[in-house]
């Protein structure tokens, strides 16, 4: 949970890369109803403790169609990752690996941005999740 290069170590044979210590839990954002380009476009969370990010991801209840759906996931303020919903699909097509993530520090805030909509139908009903 601290600021030093991140690195993986596995004990184990499994595929997931071995054993995390992770806290435990999730931040979830949602937006309901069609998308659109927006800043903000859902209230900021506050993270409660040090955390490590184990992986991000996002789904909707209806596919964008015509382009795909961006979103960017800020932290206090700046870029802290990006996801895209491709053309017709309901979630990216792999969750993003938190281990290239920066750590989660006490007092960050975490915002939503809507980059980009699918153009013949911009999708609908989004949930970010940021599992920790």
């Amino acid at each position: 949970q601290g600021s030093s290069v991140p690195s993986l170590q596995a004990f184990t044979r499994q595929v997931s890369g071995g054993i995390r210590t992770l806290s435990g839990g999730q931040y979830s954002f949602q937006v309901s109803g069609y998308l659109a380009i927006q800043t903000e476009a859902a209230p900021e969370i506050l993270i409660d403790a040090p955390r490590v990010v184990r992986d991000v991801y996002a789904l909707v209840n209806t596919a964008p169609l015509g382009s795909s759906l961006s979103i960017n996931i800020n932290l206090n303020g700046a870029l802290f990752c990006s996801l895209t919903i491709p053309d017709g699909q309901w979630t990216p097509l792999v969750p993003l690996d938190g281990l290239a993530l920066g750590p989660l520090k006490e007092q960050d805030r975490l915002s939503l941005d809507i980059t980009g909509v699918g153009t013949t139908v911009p999708g609908g009903d989004l949930t970010v999740v940021v599992r920790v």
